[in-house]
């Protein structure tokens, strides 16, 4: 273990070697395995750690009503105990070896992760297999993490910003599998059961439903080998991933759940863009400026630098299969929130009718272009960022091309898209707290 955490202690310098630079093309190779697999991968040779990511299609949002949080059950249940290994058995020989397994469930997606040193590539994969193929669902182990769970759902119903967050959700997915929480319910959670868990594996861990990017210190033969060695005998097809379309809500909402907290937590949000509409780079660098720069931003700007009346304002872009959104948060005293809010909805219009500045523009694009190579800090996140390309069909070449996306957008586009946007008319605020002073038209 202490050579893992050296080893990874350096991958922040290696991994510099990886990231696109000006006139240099990031080596994005695209494999097929022997098993017909296809794996896009980083080689850097000179460290000797090995990442895999894995994404499966179809995620929280296929969990069936009554059942909700069985794709988090059954993610969370993986590592423990697979094939002939009980959940003991199991644990001990990934932290023998020094191998990070991670599983986790999204709303359109199941994600994988594997981590380990070079030298105990074989062990790791064959593991990670083991894991996904014959995962073995003992009762104990399942009562166990359903009570984990339920113990996080029982948190959660106390947490104002668990209630805010999961209330704002609801109200604009409505009847749409999005707006199931991705942990499940407490009856949903209870009702699930081991036919639901290995049927989620036979039916969604398979071949051909899986995306597979890594990034490692071995030739591309060799991680051929490897994917083949935990990927080749899973099922080869998968369930169809039948998600519809979001029908979002028509006018905008003001919802207040009462708290008795010091302060308000409020949710405010919009319908946004998916990832290939034509305004969504425009959208993202309207973004920034707006909300997504932190202390830089209009808004932190307007309602926390000059007012002193929340610590954190923020928005961003949240952009899903089937649905795209714009969602933001602000937290403050309670005598303060409806101000909060008024500024917040002042700068929305503000944007939508006067658009950013020449400078703001560059400096966004500035500090957008600059900050990109540091999302890949590691081998894992480079893993990430492959998975993610290929799911959205963004091009092998995308990491060289992105940055030349915001260097094009203009003024016009940024106005353009916050015009189709930022219709406060339309905004939906949660607020969860003992909020006073809120007008009835709020």
């Amino acid at each position: 273990m202490s050579r893992l955490v050296g080893v990874l202690a350096s991958l922040v310098i290696g991994v510099w070697l990886l990231l696109p630079a000006s006139g240099h093309a990031t080596d994005v190779e695209r494999i097929v395995t022997p098993a017909g697999i296809n794996v896009w991968y980083v080689r850097e040779p000179s460290i000797p750690i090995i990442a895999l990511s894995l994404g499966f299609r179809g995620g929280s949002a296929l969990d069936p009503a009554g059942k909700e949080g069985l794709s988090n059950l059954a993610m969370s249940l993986l590592d423990e105990g697979a094939g002939d290994m009980d959940d003991l058995a199991f644990q001990e020989a990934i932290v023998d070896r020094a191998i990070q397994l991670g599983f986790r469930a999204g709303l359109d997606m199941l994600s994988v992760s594997l981590r380990t040193l070079s030298q105990n590539r074989d062990d790791a994969f064959s593991l990670l297999g083991l894991a996904l193929r014959a995962p073995r669902f003992d009762g104990p182990a399942v009562a166990r993490v359903k009570d984990q769970i339920q113990s996080v759902l029982a948190s959660d119903e106390k947490d104002p910003n668990s209630i805010v967050s999961r209330s704002w959700f609801e109200a604009m997915f409505g009847t749409h599998p999005y707006s199931r929480p991705r942990n499940g319910t407490p009856d949903g959670v209870r009702a699930i059961g081991s036919y639901d868990l290995h049927n989620l594996v036979r039916t969604r861990l398979t071949r051909g439903n899986v995306i597979v990017g890594a990034s490692g210190d071995v030739p591309a033969a060799e991680m051929a080998r490897l994917v083949d060695l935990a990927l080749a005998d899973l099922p080869a097809e998968a369930s169809p991933v039948i998600v519809p379309e979001v029908v979002f809500p028509t006018q905008g909402q003001l919802i207040v759940r009462e708290m008795e907290i010091p302060q308000s937590i409020a949710s405010f949000g919009l319908p946004g863009l998916k990832r290939h509409d034509p305004d969504f780079y425009a959208a993202y660098v309207m973004n920034y400026i707006l909300g997504g720069s932190g202390f830089s931003s209009r808004l932190t700007e307007s309602v926390r630098e000059k007012r002193g009346l929340a610590y954190s304002v923020y928005s961003y872009l949240y952009p899903l299969q089937h649905a795209g959104l714009f969602v933001g948060g602000v937290a403050t005293r309670n005598d303060a929130i409806s101000e909060s809010l008024e500024l917040i909805r002042a700068e929305l219009t503000r944007m939508a009718e006067e658009g950013v500045s020449e400078r703001e523009l560059a400096n966004a694009k500035l500090g957008m272009t600059g900050a990109f190579p540091l999302r890949f800090d590691s081998a894992g996140a480079v893993a990430d960022m492959l998975v993610g390309m290929q799911y959205e069909d963004l091009g092998i070449d995308y990491i060289d091309r992105r940055n030349s996306y915001i260097e094009a957008v203009t003024t016009t586009d940024v106005r353009l898209a916050a015009r189709r946007l930022l219709d406060v008319d339309q905004l939906l605020v949660v607020i969860v707290g003992s909020p006073e002073g809120l007008a009835d038209d709020d």
